[in-house]
């Protein structure tokens, strides 16, 4: 691990395709991205944390308000697999997220906007539509988008796509992503692209991040968001920041076992939480352009 130093701007040719299944620590993943200056080809949501009706109108609503320029499509509302029992936490969360658009004073959505979107485009059909190669694709959710644009066309899917990075890992918890759609991580893990997996084993205590860092967070979206779910800063967004800063990563490699012969992925087992915080603090320290003036740009 190197912890470079690095500024927010360092990432602005850094082109992404999102997979969201919209909880709290997602919206907190998508801010960080976003403020690091992240170019978001496209944002597609999933079935998971947040019910599937609101999730691409929250992802709209949000990237509407810090940035505005990235195409958010729906994707799949339920898992190629049997529909796994929900935990009992998810419903708490969902309760949340009714209202989290007024909370965080979500600009509602122009006419114009909702019509940019063809009303029979589906995650599927944006994926495999885009005219782009390489990129990388981050998935914080379910992987049912993914495995769907995998099956439909492999080819096209090896084209566009360069990387995966998932929010899970090989823990024997049976990650939340994987456990709601273990058929969809199948697909994905014997697609033939490159699979990076950041999940709970290099996740910081809170505490330990708040030790930290030495600067305040005072990004107005993202306190909302703390206030909310607390712990959202040591969940996906951890994930998001693999993607801006691998080298403050300790990574090796691992053979997973699907139904297939075992494939071998890399995957983050530490995090350098210094360096972390410092990624942190450029991203929604007081430099950081606060929500109305981010609005202001779009004017």
């Amino acid at each position: 691990m190197e912890g470079g130093e690095q500024q927010a701007s360092d990432f602005q040719d850094l082109d992404l395709i999102v997979d969201t299944d919209m909880g709290l620590d997602d919206m907190a993943a998508l801010l960080m991205l976003v403020t690091a200056g992240a170019r978001l080809c496209l944002v597609t949501t999933v079935h998971g944390v947040c019910a599937a009706p609101l999730a691409a109108p929250l992802a709209q609503r949000l990237l509407l308000g810090v940035d505005g320029s990235a195409r958010v499509v729906p994707g799949a509302a339920q898992s190629f697999s049997a529909a796994a029992e929900l935990p009992s936490w998810v419903e708490r969360h969902r309760a949340k997220l009714e209202n989290v658009s007024e909370l965080l004073n979500l600009p509602e959505l122009p006419e114009v906007v909702s019509k940019e979107t063809p009303r029979n485009q589906t995650a599927l059909t944006a994926f495999l539509e885009l005219d782009i190669k390489g990129v990388t694709l981050l998935a914080l959710g379910p992987l049912t988008n993914v495995a769907a644009a995998a099956k439909a066309d492999l080819s096209k899917f090896r084209e566009v796509v360069g990387k995966i990075i998932v929010a899970g890992d090989n823990t024997k918890a049976n990650p939340f992503n994987f456990r709601l759609d273990p058929m969809a991580l199948d697909v994905v893990l014997n697609s033939g692209v490159p699979i990076h997996m950041v999940g709970t084993c290099c996740r910081p205590d809170a505490t330990q991040l708040d030790g930290c860092l030495d600067k305040s967070l005072d990004h107005p979206m993202l306190l909302k968001i703390l206030e909310q779910h607390p712990l959202s800063l040591v969940q996906d967004p951890v994930t998001a920041a693999y993607f801006l800063a691998p080298e403050i990563f300790r990574i090796a490699p691992l053979e997973v076992r699907g139904s297939a012969d075992p494939v071998s992925v890399m995957e983050a087992k530490e995090l350098d939480i210094a360096a972390y915080a410092k990624l942190l603090a450029k991203c929604f320290a007081s430099q950081t352009k606060t929500l109305e003036e981010s609005r202001g740009q779009l004017c």
